[in-house]
């Protein structure tokens, strides 16, 4: 059995003809990351990259069945609950800035205050803008 040091991190799905795409980032978010190049394997050694957080997408398809399984947790984007991301969202978070965040995920950049880090980082996430939660 291989060694695997305390900077290697697995995702462990039980299913045949697996593909891996590992991701880095800087935010708890599993839709939105930088691929990491060639880091395709079940195994990912974080001690190469700089992140904070990482998930990995591992597409299956045994026969018939084909799904993407996305490991990892990611921050609600959906602020005020109804479904979709947008406008209303945003307009929640800007009701917020300034103060300690009510709920944990107002504070988008994880820096105890929710201020314009948080606009802009949530402004950033245009290719969830829209869409359903």
């Amino acid at each position: 059995m291989g060694h695997q040091s305390t900077s290697d991190i697995t995702a462990d799905v039980l299913r045949f003809n697996r593909e891996y795409q590992w991701y880095g980032t800087t935010l708890k978010d599993n839709r939105l990351g930088v691929a990491l190049k060639e880091e395709t394997g079940e195994t990912l050694d974080t001690s190469k990259y700089d992140y904070p957080y990482y998930f990995c997408v591992v597409k299956t398809h045994d026969g018939e069945y084909k799904k993407d399984i996305v490991t990892g947790t990611r921050k609600t984007l959906d602020m005020n609950g109804d479904g979709v991301i947008d406008i209303g969202d945003i307009s929640l978070l800007l009701s917020q800035y300034g103060n300690t965040p009510e709920k944990d995920y107002y504070d988008v950049s994880e820096n105890g205050i929710v201020d314009i880090q948080d606009i802009i980082t949530y402004l950033l996430y245009s290719t969830v803008y829209g869409t359903k939660e």
